[in-house]
């Protein structure tokens, strides 16, 4: 998916350009001219609005759908179960989390491991929303042997947009329950 989302931006941008360029060395066409400007307006608007004007507090669009901005740096305690290599405890844990409309990314590091997601999206019902992705966890060499790199998923309740509360599972046979609650500027 992000694959595609690139090169539709690639390709509107290069189009803006190109009838930009074209106009102005075009000064016979002045609807062209009226359009290049347009289509470059709009494209800088759409671009805008998709890295940053969504989630501004006064949003126009915001009543057609609610997004949940989750962006920013957040505390993370994991509670783990007991693995194969590994006896059940508790982390604590940084997780950052990058959004803008289209794109959706999850790190959280620990002094063992950074997992990174690989697919993740907000599932919104009527009852509630959640956060669900999965990601790939790597394991810093001296840890290697007693936790392995591992693919997992996540499901986690968005009780707000400075609190998320829910549970992971990984290929490893490894389980436990993940909170997280949003730093403070």
């Amino acid at each position: 998916m992000n694959k595609f989302k690139s090169i539709i931006l690639i390709t509107c941008f290069a189009f803006a350009i190109a009838l930009t360029f074209f106009s102005f060395f075009s000064t016979d066409i002045e609807p062209l001219k009226y359009a290049s400007i347009s289509a470059s307006a709009i494209y800088l608007a759409f671009l805008l609005y998709i890295k940053f004007l969504w989630r501004w507090k006064w949003n126009p669009f915001k009543r057609i759908r609610n997004y949940i901005n989750l962006n920013g740096k957040w505390n993370c305690h994991i509670i783990f179960d007991e693995g194969l290599t590994y006896d059940k405890g508790e982390k604590d844990a940084i997780c950052t989390i990058k959004q803008d409309l289209l794109d959706l990314k999850i790190k959280i590091e620990t002094n063992e491991n950074t997992s990174i997601s690989i697919l993740s999206c907000i599932n919104k019902s009527d009852m509630e929303s959640t956060l669900i992705y999965m990601y790939k966890s790597e394991t810093s060499k001296e840890f290697r042997a007693k936790n392995p790199d591992k693919i997992g998923s996540a499901k986690l309740k968005i009780i707000d947009e400075n609190h998320l509360e829910g549970e992971y599972w990984t290929n490893g046979k490894s389980a436990g329950k993940l909170i997280l609650e949003k730093r403070i500027k």
